[in-house]
């Protein structure tokens, strides 16, 4: 009832200490921000298993639907113990639905984004047998949106999208119902276009980034509980993301690449329940192969990924309120000479039964690999960018230190829960770009190369209220500095580009059997954002304001016996704060952009159950 969400992204714009952000004008990359750190440091899982590969995150948090999300769980900080290479700021863990009773449901929306047409239809259905031992769920997924160009200047500001996506899942209970079989599939196509002239071919255009995404997944899982206290899961998925792309300027007909991006992976957890003992055992492997051809630009990259993790995590209950947490994991990554040890040790007191610290020591890492954002081609000054890493590139380290105390106090009939959680995070051996000149070469190159060591510490305040009569109230505010210890080479700066000092949200929202109502205020203070040569004269190292925005949302329900219909009418960004200083023309520098992902945004969407 507090959000109208439509994508995964959606979901995690609305969860405490998280920040997607648009990074480029053209076609809209995103990027997911856990406490400051950008989203190459966060892994993003679907069922426990890495649901992106390098290719897949460029766009991804867009691509996973709303309707097969369950629930969502966040691990801020390293979390490499368990989950390996990748997750040092954080991790998020979607898990899926699963089917308990015969039901559909339908939504379709209709948004004018600053007058822009735009709109989602979207959709669920799941079946379950007699005794509930067969069940089938499956959805399907379309959402639209126009080109937007802010400024008039005739360049996007925000690119045109055409997704749908859709799959099935196959859940058949066995062995008298102490296993349970899950096989899915999924299938997916995106259009996504910007820069000029959108109705022209792209090499027609002066500038334009377009990419056509199609992506397949396969995955079959297997629980089995062996008795009250043994249970294990064996866990394979495979995915092939491709793309044709253009990004190039000029009518240039030698712009236009192609992206191939295979991956597979596989687990096996064990856990067993010994007097205080909670003891969980695993192996994973994740293979991720990138084929990436630009030959116009002579870029090519062509490599192969393969990680082995073995982890061994033991959940004790030394007291009645004291429980501790210990876990060790050795990664060896085929792009590592040596293997790589992640140890995690957390202590949770209960002191009361209101009032509970966890404190909390982790380590993370990040190998040497293509990352989504490296094949996210950036147009910068009418030039695209490319990032290849360094031959000698090692691993980035970081290590995870956060101190957090709970109180859920009754306050009379409000039920309520307050938060305070302190982080530092620092990373070792940073990775940093290095801008390569090279006489003849038609974009601009960077590698990414070991820097020195950097840190992101902070507080994080939340406060939730559940109020008799149908009221609640949630507020989530960061305070954070991340900071490098030696200074960028462009600006010297030492603070964290793209990165706020402060941010936070505040929710209240009213349910009545006629009609539901939520408003939240989303703030988020100035950074550090680097603007390049190209509209502008010289390379410039800005700060940006604040801003504040206004989210409202309101759920009509209607009686149409026998199904559940509701009208749902919102409004994201009613106070239209949108970046007002955008680059112009060919030359812009596409990547200078901050501030909401959307201008003033209202919908109107239908919603039937039954």
């Amino acid at each position: 009832k507090r959000a109208a969400v439509a994508t995964l992204a959606d979901v995690l714009d609305a969860t405490s200490g998280l920040r997607v952000e648009n990074n480029c004008q053209n076609c809209g990359f995103n990027q997911l921000r856990i406490n400051g750190l950008e989203g190459g440091y966060t892994h993003v899982l679907m069922d426990n298993l890495n649901a992106f590969s390098s290719l897949a995150g460029v766009y991804g948090l867009e691509h996973i639907p709303s309707v097969i999300i369950d629930r969502i769980e966040v691990v801020k900080g390293g979390a490499s113990s368990l989950y390996g290479a990748g997750a040092v700021g954080g991790v998020v863990n979607v898990i899926t639905k699963q089917p308990t009773r015969t039901a559909f449901s339908l939504e379709s929306n209709y948004e004018s984004l600053d007058g822009e047409p735009g709109g989602n239809v979207r959709g669920w259905g799941s079946w379950v047998g007699r005794e509930g031992h067969t069940a089938i769920f499956a959805y399907g997924n379309y959402s639209s949106s126009e080109a937007y160009d802010r400024n008039g200047d005739g360049y996007t500001d925000l690119g045109y999208k055409r997704l749908h996506n859709g799959g099935a899942r196959l859940f058949q209970r066995a062995l008298n119902d102490h296993a349970l079989l899950e096989i899915g599939i999924e299938a997916g196509h995106e259009d996504r276009r910007g820069g000029s002239d959108v109705d022209l071919e792209p090499h027609e255009s002066d500038l334009t980034e377009w990419a056509e995404t199609y992506r397949y997944t396969y995955s079959v899982n297997w629980d089995h509980n062996l008795s009250g206290n043994t249970y294990y899961r064996a866990q394979l998925a495979h995915t092939q993301t491709s793309r044709d792309a253009y990004y190039g300027s000029g009518m240039d007909p030698n712009a236009y690449g192609e992206t191939s991006n295979p991956h597979t992976n596989l687990a096996f957890s064990l856990g067993h329940t010994i007097a205080k003992h909670n003891l969980l055992a695993g192996f994973q492997y994740e293979r991720d192969r990138i084929s990436d051809e630009h030959t116009g630009y002579g870029y090519i990259l062509d490599q192969s990924y393969d990680n082995y993790g073995v982890f061994l995590q033991d959940d004790l209950k030394v007291h009645e309120q004291v429980g501790v947490i210990a876990g060790l994991r050795v990664d060896k990554h085929s792009a590592l000479d040596d293997p790589v040890y992640s140890p995690r040790l957390s202590l949770l007191l209960t002191a009361t039964d209101e009032f509970r610290i966890r404190t909390n020591v982790s380590y993370g890492f990040k190998a040497p690999v293509a990352f989504d954002e490296d094949l996210h081609i950036l147009i910068s000054g009418g030039e695209p960018q490319f990032i290849t890493n360094d031959p000698d590139l090692k691993e980035e380290r970081a290590i995870s230190f956060s101190l957090s105390g709970e109180y859920t106090p009754m306050l009379g009939e409000v039920t309520s829960r307050f938060e305070v959680n302190g982080f530092y995070t620092k990373l070792d051996d940073t990775f940093v770009l290095d801008e390569v000149t090279r006489e003849g070469d038609k974009a601009n190159l960077f590698t990414r190369i070991n820097g020195g060591s950097s840190r992101v510490y902070g507080v994080e305040l939340n406060a939730d209220l559940d109020i008799p009569g149908g009221y609640d109230v949630e507020s989530g505010f960061t305070f954070q500095r991340a900071e490098l210890d030696d200074p960028e080479p462009d600006f010297g700066a030492t603070r964290f580009f793209r990165t706020p000092d402060n941010y936070g949200y505040f929710s209240v929202g009213y349910e009545h059997r006629r009609f539901a109502l939520t408003g939240r205020i989303e703030y988020t203070g100035g950074m550090l954002a680097p603007h390049y040569a190209g509209w502008i004269e010289e390379d410039t190292l800005e700060e940006t304001d604040a801003f504040t925005i206004v989210n409202l949302r309101l759920s009509i329900p209607l009686t149409v016996q026998p199904y559940a219909v509701s009208v749902v009418v919102s409004g994201y960004n009613l106070t239209d704060q949108f970046q007002e200083d955008l680059d112009q023309g060919v030359d812009r520098d596409a990547g200078y952009v901050y501030g909401p992902r959307r201008p003033r945004t209202v919908g109107i969407g239908l919603k039937v159950d039954f």
